[in-house]
Parts: structure tokens; sequence; C-alpha cells
């Protein structure tokens, strides 16, 4: 997979390859301090790199986020890792790799490929029933407990999908890109523009 940055106006910041380390990647995040945040689906994790391409760390792994479908990054720093593997399941972690709750809903989708935070308590999953999901949860301290709501519970409970949609806001373009797979586009707080595609 290769990575390329854009500045602001355009202009190339960096790109590296780092198809080395990743089996499956299917969704990108990044924070205000240069890293990049890819999921990767058939190694169970989250592994980040920097803005050069050096490899920094893994988030998760086998048994905590089985086959990741997407990552995000909440207002406060946290990293939401989703993944559709029996149920859909959310894992949130601290951005150095502590785990700081984890979901599970109720609800089995039919092919999740994406999600996209709303808001500090929303999250949006795609699926391949021509759908978006809407799950919301809510924050309180520096953790995520159960929430008073009702629609999403800690892992001692389960998530429950309140609403869905026919429509899409991702930002996964579709098509090929030099053989399998698609592009994954983000936007970066520093306002980078974030690009990635299958080599």
């Amino acid at each position: 997979m290769r990575v390329v940055i854009f500045e602001p106006n355009g202009r190339i910041y960096s790109k590296f390859s780092c198809s080395q380390h990743l089996e499956f990647p299917n969704g990108v995040a990044a924070n205000d301090n240069e890293e990049i945040f890819i999921s990767d689906n058939r190694a169970h994790c989250v592994k980040v790199f920097n803005y050069h391409g050096i490899f920094l760390r893994q988030i998760g792994g086998e048994g905590m986020t089985n086959f990741p479908i997407g990552v995000c990054i909440t207002e406060r720093g946290h990293v939401v890792v989703a993944d559709n593997h029996n149920n859909f399941n959310l894992t949130i972690f601290a951005q150095d790799g502590s785990l700081i709750s984890a979901y599970e809903s109720r609800v089995k989708h039919a092919q999740c490929f994406d999600l996209t935070l709303m808001d500090e308590g929303s999250v949006v999953l795609a699926s391949k029933d021509y759908k978006v999901y809407v799950y919301r949860f809510a924050s309180c301290g520096n953790n995520y407990p159960v929430v008073n709501d009702g629609l999403l519970h800690s892992s001692t409970g389960n998530l429950s999908a309140p609403s869905s949609s026919s429509s899409s806001s991702v930002m996964r373009t579709g098509g090929a890109v030099g053989g399998s797979g698609s592009d994954f586009i983000m936007r970066s707080p520093l306002k980078n523009l974030i690009k990635c595609d299958y080599q």
C-alpha cells in the first residue's frame, strides 16, 4: 500500500510504501501529531506510522480487534476500532494502545466495510446492504462507560443500532487501483489530505 500526504495547497508533503507491514489494509485515520493509523483486517489490528513511513506501533490484536473494518479518532484523541466479527464491535483505545473500553452490538450486519465519526458520541457504519447505521455512545470523563440512553452498552452489555439510512458519508472511493482494493482518502486534523492506495 502506498500512502501519499498532501499539503493544504495540494503539493505532495510525503509519500511512502508500507506494504511490508500490512496484510489487508482497509481504513485510515490521522491525529494532530503527524501519525497515520491504518486498520489491517487480516492482521487483526491497527498499524501506526509517522508521516515519513516509519512504523511506530500496533494497536489491538487478535482476540481484541478481530478483522477490523475501520478506524477513527475522536476529538479527545481516542482511537475507535470497529470490527464485524460475529457481531458489530467497537473497541476504544488511548493512542498509546492501552484499552479504554469495548462494546458489542446485538445486531449482525451483512459485510460492513467502513465507518466514520459523526461527532464525539456517534459512529456511522456503512454496510453492503446499501444502508448506513448510526450508533450512539456517550462519553463520561476519560472513559466510555455504560451509557444512560440505552443505545450503546459496555462490553458487559450490548450495543444496538437505533437508526439506518440508505445514503453513505464514508470517504472510500470505488474501483481498483493497480490491482485489487479501493483507495482511502481522509483529511487530517493538520489539514493535510492523506490518500492510501494499492500500488
